[in-house]
C-alpha cells in the first residue's frame, strides 16, 4: 500500500522485513514512480527518500532503486537524480514496445503514448547507459503477446517449433546484457513449467 507519510513508511518498512523474515532485503524500489510531483512530494519532500537511503546506509537495503511507469523525460530526470545513488531500476520490457531508434519521435507518439506504453528499448538504453542492473516486468505485455495472429505463429514454430510462443518473448528480454531478472505474470501451472523451462535451459537470441 502506498505510505501517506513518513510514520507510515517506517510501519510498512518494519512490516515488510518482517513478513519476509528477513534482516534486509537484497533489492528494494520506490514503487510505481509515473510523475515528478509525485516522486517529489511523496519521496523528497515527505522524508521517505532519505528514510529510505538510512536503511542503506544501516544495511537493511543492500540496492535502492525504483519502478517506473513515466515517460522517457521523466526517466531522464530520475536517472539525472544524483542524491539517490540509484543501483537499479524497473522497467516494462517486451518486444512489442522496443524501439531501435530513440529519435524515431513518430513511432513513440503513435505506437507507444497513444497505447499507454513506453519506448521500451530508448528506456533500457537510458538505464543501461547509467550502468543499473535491470528487473524487466511485462516480459509478453500482460499476455498479449502469447496471442500472435496464425501467421506470426508459423513462423516462430517453422524454426522452433518445440517452443512456445511466450519463450520467444522471455528470451528477447532476458538477452538484454543489463537486464538481471524477468517478471512473468503466470496464472497456470503450465505457464510456470514453460518458463521454467525457457530460463534454465536459457539460450539467448541472435539478431
Amino acid at each position: 500500500s502506498w505510505a501517506k507519510n513518513l510514520d507510515e513508511a517506517k510501519k510498512i518498512f518494519e512490516k515488510q522485513l518482517a513478513d519476509c523474515r528477513t534482516a534486509y532485503f537484497d533489492n528494494y524500489l520506490c514503487h510505481n514512480i509515473s510523475s515528478w510531483h509525485q516522486f517529489k512530494s511523496r519521496y523528497i519532500d515527505g522524508g521517505i527518500l532519505r528514510f529510505l537511503l538510512d536503511q542503506r546506509e544501516k544495511g537493511t537495503i543492500r540496492h535502492l532503486g525504483f519502478s517506473f511507469h513515466g515517460n522517457t523525460d521523466l526517466l531522464k530526470r530520475m536517472l539525472d537524480y544524483q542524491e539517490a545513488k540509484w543501483e537499479c531500476c524497473m522497467l516494462m520490457i517486451n518486444a512489442l514496445d522496443w524501439n531501435e531508434r530513440d529519435e524515431d519521435t513518430e513511432t513513440q507518439s503513435g505506437k507507444f503514448s497513444m497505447r499507454l506504453a513506453a519506448p521500451a528499448g530508448t528506456h533500457y538504453r537510458l538505464a543501461a547507459s547509467a550502468n543499473l542492473p535491470v528487473f524487466a516486468m511485462e516480459p509478453l505485455r500482460g499476455g498479449t503477446m502469447v496471442t500472435l495472429n496464425r501467421l506470426a505463429v508459423r513462423k516462430l514454430q517453422a524454426v522452433r517449433p518445440n517452443n512456445s510462443v511466450a519463450s520467444w518473448g522471455l528470451r528477447f528480454v532476458a538477452s538484454l546484457p543489463k537486464v538481471q531478472s524477468v517478471l512473468s505474470g503466470m496464472s497456470r501451472m503450465s505457464d510456470v513449467v514453460d518458463n521454467v523451462k525457457t530460463m534454465s535451459e536459457f539460450e539467448p537470441m541472435s539478431p
